[in-house]
């Protein structure tokens, strides 16, 4: 929380403001509660020759090489495999993704509902806006405009 100087955390704050930053059911197996990853921005590298082979937001933030994308699970794959798209979670900061765009329905957004609108953001709770809550902390980058 050292980056946000400005904001005083307590238990509510902090609490919220992780939810916004988590993943949403990626866990396999829970059946109740929260479904919720938080990434530390830690790893550890566990390989045979120590070399780290992960990309993307849960993988210390590496980019893939040259003409690959960083796939939603965190794995590099050739641009034209199809979990390339970023309507499969390709994710755009870390490779080279194919965007693809469907307008979202019901005004909601992110993995299953499509894009926001040009100029609208998708906020972490997968809503259509232009406020700072649609635009600020957790915004889905590959759905919408983000600041």
């Amino acid at each position: 929380m050292s980056e946000n100087n400005d904001v005083k955390f307590n238990y509510t704050t902090v609490l919220n403001y992780l939810n916004k930053l988590g993943l949403k059911n990626i866990i396999n197996g829970i059946k109740e509660g929260p479904n919720l990853f938080i990434n530390n921005g830690k790893h550890v590298v566990y390989s045979k020759d120590y070399i780290y082979y992960g990309c993307g937001i849960n993988s210390g933030n590496q980019s893939c090489e040259n003409n690959q994308c960083c796939g939603a699970n965190g794995k590099c794959y050739n641009h034209s495999n199809d979990l390339c798209k970023t309507s499969n979670g390709c994710q755009v900061e870390y490779g080279k993704c194919n965007i693809i765009t469907s307008n979202s329905k019901n005004n909601l957004c992110g993995f299953n509902y499509g894009n926001c609108h040009s100029g609208y953001c998708c906020s972490y709770e997968g809503i259509c806006g232009k406020t700072n809550d649609h635009c600020g902390v957790g915004c889905q980058k590959n759905y919408g405009h983000c600041l």
